[in-house]
């Protein structure tokens, strides 16, 4: 189990969006290419809570990191977690592997049309 901090972990939400008709997916709105990066400080501790809005499920990868999901029993930690329609799935982690790392749907209909964002390394 991932040791979470005492002090306040930041937490960002991450909207899962889109549709069959028509076909297109995003996050926060946004298709890649037109996305707004999620931007962490070395060493700060985030939790991302992704939450989505669509009518199918989405498997979110996050690379780079090997997040806790946190409100759930045993502290599971993945870098895949399948997020059901209309529910959501918080992800804990130290930003701690400076870079630019992929944040996207594992389905690769849903990736190819969008589904994917950039965790970028700010400070």
């Amino acid at each position: 189990m991932l040791e979470l901090p005492s002090s306040p972990i930041r937490e960002q939400r991450v909207r899962l969006t889109g549709s069959m008709a028509p076909y297109e997916w995003g996050i926060d709105g946004r298709a890649f290419g037109e996305h707004l990066p999620i931007e962490v400080e070395s060493d700060e501790w985030i939790s991302l809570v992704f939450e989505n809005q669509s009518p199918m499920w989405h498997p979110v990868h996050i690379h780079g990191h090997t997040p806790q999901l946190t409100g759930l029993p045993g502290g599971v930690r993945k870098d895949t977690v399948n997020v059901l329609p209309n529910s959501s799935v918080t992800m804990t982690f130290q930003a701690n592997n400076p870079g630019q790392w992929m944040i996207h749907c594992h389905n690769a209909y849903h990736l190819e049309s969008g589904m994917a964002t950039v965790l970028s390394y700010v400070g």
